[in-house]
């Protein structure tokens, strides 16, 4: 049974099919989101729980500009 080439290698002959494409390697499933808050030079990095609702994610944001 004849293997695949890796996925980018050249076809070994002119009849050989071309390589299945890279994909990237899948990302683990994150625990919630992430986003960056900038403010100035300053930049706050989140992380909230998947379950959070728009007021919750408001009420951090506004905390975090209260404390600058």
């Amino acid at each position: 049974m004849a293997s695949s080439p890796p996925c980018g290698a050249p076809p070994a002959g002119p009849e050989t099919p071309p390589p299945p494409p890279c994909a990237p390697p899948a990302a683990p499933p994150s625990p919630g989101i992430s986003f960056q808050l900038q403010i100035g030079l300053t930049r706050e990095f989140v992380l909230l729980a998947a379950a959070s609702d728009l007021a919750h994610v408001k009420q951090l944001a506004c905390s975090i500009v209260d404390q600058k």
